[in-house]
């Protein structure tokens, strides 16, 4: 079985009642499912021996479920299982600042810095590779590069 959203107020139990004895010892007439000390209500048959009871109200911590199962001409079965109803959704995880969402401003500061830091890192990246051209062409005693000269006459052409 399960309880589902597991949260304090409305929830829906799905319940699957199946035969383990061959034969059957009767069919089975219907399902009761409760939480607590409430009185159990009746559940919707689905498909294969799932059982859905609806609108069922559970408090917060430790509870107990009950189903009922009814077959004809065969006494009533009880099962009461031990459940744990999770608390409200809030807050998962102590604050140190706040846990309110950042904000579109703070979102945009961030977004500048991380494109601040990839640029540095590209330009610490490419940095030594220009400086190493420059420094090998002064020591060989070259000009600095420039475009391959245009050819003016025919002459020129080697």
């Amino acid at each position: 079985m399960s309880l589902r959203p597991n949260r304090p107020g409305r929830n829906v139990a799905v319940v699957d009642v199946f035969d383990s004895r061959r034969p059957a010892p009767a069919p089975i007439l219907g399902v009761d499912v409760g939480t607590g000390t409430s009185t159990p209500v009746p559940a919707t048959a689905l498909e294969d021996g799932h059982w859905t009871s609806p609108a069922l109200d559970a408090a917060t911590g430790s509870t107990t479920i009950t189903v009922v199962v009814h077959r004809a001409g065969v006494p009533d079965v009880t099962s009461r299982t031990p459940w744990t109803v999770g608390e409200t959704p809030g807050r998962t995880h102590a604050a140190l600042v706040s846990t309110a969402p950042a904000r579109a401003g703070l979102r945009l500061l961030a977004g500048l810095l991380g494109a601040a830091a990839v640029a540095l890192w590209g330009t610490v990246l490419l940095g030594p590779r220009r400086r190493a051209r420059r420094t090998a062409d002064a020591v060989v005693g070259l000009a600095p590069r420039t475009a391959d000269p245009v050819p003016t006459r025919a002459g020129d052409i080697r």
